[in-house]
Formats: C-alpha cells, structure tokens, sequence
C-alpha cells in the first residue's frame, strides 16, 4: 500500500511538471489586455507565473519583490514574461493590489480565469511562482523565501535585458547547417542562448558532437563556451542572428 502511495504521489509531481498551455488558452488580464501564453513561449521566451491571493499577507510582503524582478528582466520586453494569477479575487480587487505595490505587468483576476490556471498547475497555495521553458514545461517552482530573493534566483535561468557579457555581434543565417562562434566573456547555457529562435532550430551540435535538441527539451551540449564554434541546423534563414542578447 505504501509503494502504491508512493507511486501515486510521484506520478501526481510529474504530471505538474508537464501541465502546458495549449494554443486554445487566451485569457483576459485585469487591464482588458488578451493574454495568449502558448504565443508568448513561441517567440521563445520563458513566463514566470506568479501565484498569489489579494488577501494573503505574504503575498503582499512580497510583492514589491516580484514587481522589481519584472523591471529588472526587461518589464516583459526581454526573454521573460511575468503574468499573475490571482487564485479567487475580483478585477477591482486586483487592481487596488497591483497599484498598492506599484505593479504593472498583467495579471488574470481569480474569477476571470485564475482560478483554472491554479489548477492546470496543480499550485494548492501562495505564494509561488512557476517558470515556464519556453517548450512549454515547468521549469523551476518558487517557494516563498526564494520569492522574497526573486531577483537573484531567477539569475540562474534568466539573463537580464541590455546586461550582456559579449559583444553586439550579427549576421544572417542561411536555411539548412550554418557554423557561428561563441564569443561571450562567461558561458551561457545553450536552451537560454538559443531561445529566441528555438521554433525554427533543429538541431545545435558542438566540436564533440553533444546535441541541443529543442523540440525535445534535451540539451546535451550544456554550456556554450568562449571560443567554440557550433553547427546549427535552421529550417528558415535568420537575420542580424546573434548569442549575446536572447
């Protein structure tokens, strides 16, 4: 009975480690704006749930955090997308939420759709933050003490916007095998170097023949480092492509 529980519970984990948008899903946040997720982790970018209740004090305590990591990666306009999920308020209540911390990145009323992503996630509390790989799974479940320190933690998926280590370096990639350099003063994992083009990336091959493989979520080549060159397979060209801002 007990390995029957176990099994039970270790099933219920991965499930919520595959929960997905799906291109049906479009919500409605609180400034009337459509949220289309599954399109957001189609340009490659990662979104950051946020889990929380208007009413819960620490949810509040760290909210000005969360709004300072939304500024700091990019305001939305970088590789991540904040979105609040608020788990049962009202618009209005979400809105004297979001102006009580300064807040203006978008967030789904509970009663507007909320509530149903809780559930997709399987999140039972808050706060918590769920980051989503752009292929579409959980990448990394926030508690509250990793929430409070938001800035710092989400450093380790994230790079900031305009906070590069490499050079502005561009150039035009043809359909089919191209070579590129990597020229970055500190390495940079490969699934975060390649996301801005990961809906037209085949396959990534270092000297060694350690593949990235997109579709699949496996990065077998880990880290890009300084100075190796890289196969990569395109099926579309791509212009001014570059590994210094993704």
């Amino acid at each position: 009975m007990k390995t029957l529980l176990h099994l039970l519970f270790t099933l219920l984990i991965n499930l919520s480690a595959f929960a997905q948008f799906t291109s049906e899903m479009i919500f409605s946040d609180i400034y009337g704006d459509a949220i289309h997720p599954s399109s957001i982790l189609n340009e490659g970018k990662y979104i950051y749930l946020d889990f929380f209740s208007t009413t819960c004090g620490l949810c509040n305590s760290v909210a000005d955090e969360v709004t300072d990591a939304y500024e700091y990666y990019g305001a939305n306009n970088g590789n991540v997308f904040f979105l609040g999920v608020d788990y049962n308020a009202s618009t209005s209540s979400c809105l004297n939420f979001a102006s009580n911390h300064n807040s203006n990145f978008p967030i789904i009323a509970g009663q507007q759709g909320g509530i149903g992503l809780f559930s997709l996630f399987e999140q039972y509390g808050y706060p918590s933050g769920q980051l989503i790989h752009p292929s579409g799974t959980v990448e990394s479940v926030f508690n509250y003490s990793q929430i409070a320190n938001l800035t710092e933690n989400l450093s380790n998926y994230i790079t900031p916007v305009n906070q590069s280590n490499c050079p502005e370096i561009f150039i035009n990639l043809n359909q089919g095998w191209n070579l590129v350099g990597f020229s970055c003063a500190n390495n940079l994992d490969a699934a975060l170097a390649f996301s801005p083009h990961i809906n037209k990336l085949v396959i990534a091959k270092d000297y060694l023949g350690n593949a990235y493989l997109p579709e699949y979520g496996f990065n077998g080549i880990g880290d890009l480092e300084r100075g190796y060159g890289y196969q990569l397979k395109i099926i579309e060209s791509i212009e001014d492509f570059s590994l210094c801002n993704p």
